[in-house]
């Protein structure tokens, strides 16, 4: 008789030791920060407790650029695909998550979203969303793990983000760095070509 609760009680321990565990800020802690604000770069950075830190990046180029990277306090033990959903925060619970992409996180590197998939982010929380990243944890178990981004406080500096983007300058310093300079000929003058890119320099 006294099988069947143990049985029972070992069933929801299972359970409960396989519920995922959700790495996000609550109401309180979600702070949105531009840390970079230049005409060479714009870094938009999210603390994530007990987590790591998402940060939102462009840099100066001719191209218009976006990277996302996820920098957890442990690094990736292992190489592996995650998912990256678009999540209904919890105050709208009839809302069904989106499917956004499938991210690899690589053994020892921050994991990055690059390009489009990084525009759609910023555009999900812009919308109150919140993107998630799904992944099998090494360090508890290989058990599901969910990191977020909260949008609570993000509007402001997304504004501010988007206005710094606005002032990037239109090239890089991989662009310029091998500039040939040429003199107008028996002159001590630059060409007109020339002192346009030394006033990018």
């Amino acid at each position: 008789m006294r099988v069947l609760p143990l049985i029972a009680g070992l069933s929801l321990c299972a359970s409960v030791g396989a519920q995922s565990q959700t790495y996000i800020a609550d109401l309180e802690q979600s702070l949105w920060r531009l840390t970079s604000d230049s005409a060479i770069e714009c870094r938009l950075e999210h603390p994530i407790p007990r987590f790591g830190t998402g940060a939102f990046v462009s840099r100066a180029g001719k191209n218009t650029n976006l990277v996302f990277t996820l920098s957890p306090l442990r690094a990736q033990a292992k190489t592996q695909s995650a998912v990256l959903k678009s999540e209904p925060p919890y105050w709208q619970p009839g809302r069904a998550a989106n499917a956004l992409s499938k991210v690899t996180f690589y053994k020892q590197f921050d994991a990055m979203v690059e390009d489009q998939a990084a525009w759609i982010m910023l555009d999900e929380l812009s919308q109150g969303r919140w993107p998630t990243f799904y992944f099998n944890d090494w360090y508890r178990n290989d058990q599901t793990t969910g990191v977020g981004l909260s949008s609570v406080n993000f509007r402001a500096r997304y504004a501010a983000f988007l206005d710094c983007q606005a002032n990037l300058l239109p090239y890089s310093f991989e662009d310029i760095a091998f500039s040939v300079l040429n003199y107008v000929n028996n002159a001590d003058t630059l060409t007109p070509h020339s002192s346009q890119r030394l006033d990018r320099i």
